[in-house]
């Protein structure tokens, strides 16, 4: 009986060790099979598109302030690249079969999330809106990187951090601030006068004696 005995405990013993060395093995195959999957992954192609958003357009200074919830004067303190719901549709005109089929899988009426750039702006001068010298607004503008598409949004100028803007805003209960669009939503300070960054025959001048009245 103990002979017997002594035979299981040997038998047990080399099962253990042969069944240790066989999970080893097949745990350096799984490391190799994710070093190549993420080889793979790295290696990645991104497809650069180039999107063209349809906005309301205004006539002058008095459409722009009265279609804006906000228009304030605020310094970019920072940033952060994040995805967010913009529930944007986007026109797909002038893009490849290759990117109309990427912008198609990205905005199915159940998915409205996007890359944003989401600025955090300190108010240094507030004209109209629900805020104070010194409150920081989010405001969002489309760019980033979602499901191996590069996203950028034609005509459109990124703000940047340490500079200062005048901002026409429409403003959402459940996500950033946007500006109300490209051409028209924001203005940088030069020379005493507010100019658009990238002017374009859209671009509105600013009415710099009825900006003042607006703070009055």
């Amino acid at each position: 009986m103990k002979r017997r005995a002594l035979l299981y405990t040997v038998a047990a013993v080399i099962f253990l060790v042969a069944g240790t060395f066989f999970l080893i093995n097949e745990m350096n195959d799984d490391k190799g099979s994710l070093a190549e999957v993420q080889e793979t992954k790295n290696k990645t192609q991104v497809v650069r598109a180039v999107v063209n958003t349809e906005y309301p357009m205004y006539r002058n200074f008095e459409e722009l302030v009265a279609h804006s919830d906000s228009v304030f004067n605020g310094e970019v303190a920072s940033y952060e690249d994040k995805l967010v719901d913009t529930k944007a549709k986007f026109d797909v005109t002038g893009l490849t079969a290759e990117e109309r089929e990427a912008v198609s899988i990205n905005q199915n009426t159940d998915d409205a999330i996007f890359p944003c750039r989401v600025f955090k702006v300190r108010v240094t001068e507030d004209f109209k809106g629900n805020h104070e010298v010194g409150d920081i607004v989010e405001v969002k503008q489309l760019h980033g990187k979602k499901n191996g598409l590069d996203y950028s949004e034609s005509g459109v100028v990124l703000l940047e951090n340490g500079n200062e803007y005048l901002l026409f805003l429409q403003d959402y209960e459940d996500s950033s601030s946007s500006i109300v669009n490209p051409t028209q939503g924001m203005y940088v300070e030069e020379n005493g006068e507010h100019v658009a960054p990238d002017q374009a025959e859209t671009s509105i001048e600013v009415n710099e004696s009825k900006l003042e009245e607006l703070e009055n």
